[in-house]
């Protein structure tokens, strides 16, 4: 069964990171600027309604990737968005394609996984009243893509 890596096994946690910062360029190719079939069909629409956004919230996006859904969320009415990923390559190429969203979306390298960090960098960013809603819509892809092989195979 898969078990993710986590900071508290720094050596599994390095070669996790580094294997997602290998593979980002691929995610990123793949998904492009509006997000796969996969992902314009499927995850997005059943996000967006889960997510109900009436406008004016302040949302936090765990594992962003490239930032296309953020960016959505802010196409949607939200006010803000603080978006994050573990992944350095990703964040980075989320802030190459923020333009236009610059005063609305802020992108962060952080892992979900590190409580302290969690703390420390979305405390001070969640406003008095905290995040209206948070989502995590491409964290958990890889994860259903392992549980499908398990049941496949």
């Amino acid at each position: 069964m898969f078990q993710p890596a986590t900071t508290t096994e720094p050596d599994r946690y390095a070669e996790s990171r580094d294997i997602w910062n290998l593979n980002a360029h691929f995610w990123i190719e793949h998904f492009g600027a509006e997000g796969n079939d996969f992902h314009r069909v499927l995850v997005a629409p059943a996000a967006e309604w889960l997510l109900a956004l009436k406008g004016g919230e302040h949302v936090l996006e765990v594992s962003c990737g490239s930032g296309l859904f953020a960016r959505r969320i802010i196409d949607l009415g939200a006010e803000s968005v603080v978006a994050f990923d573990y992944s350095k390559v990703f964040v980075d190429e989320a802030r190459k394609r923020n333009e236009g969203y610059e005063d609305k979306i802020e992108f962060l390298v952080l892992d979900a996984t590190d409580e302290q960090a969690m703390v420390r960098e979305l405390m001070p960013r969640s406003g008095k009243k905290g995040f209206d809603k948070a989502l995590s819509n491409m964290g958990e892809y890889p994860l259903g893509l392992i549980h499908m092989q398990e049941q496949t195979w």
